[in-house]
């Protein structure tokens, strides 16, 4: 797995009629990054965050996925 920053829209927890841009630095597994290329309309993609715990989020909400080296 690469780390990756991950950067997807949310609802604004102050004003539930608009959206921010959270990003989050996730581990992503290389059938994630084929999932995500593909042309099948993947609706989930499935992320590994914090401790081992997954996040699961559906790709019309995200914005970009980052590699991040170092």
């Amino acid at each position: 797995m690469k780390t990756y920053k991950l950067m997807f829209w949310d609802c604004n927890e102050d004003d539930e009629t608009t959206t921010v841009m959270h990003e989050i630095d996730v581990l992503v597994s290389p059938e994630t990054i084929t999932q995500a290329l593909s042309n099948n309309n993947q609706k989930f993609l499935r992320f590994t965050i914090n401790d081992g715990e997954d996040l699961i989020i559906q790709s019309k909400y995200i914005h970009s996925l980052i590699e991040q080296f170092g």
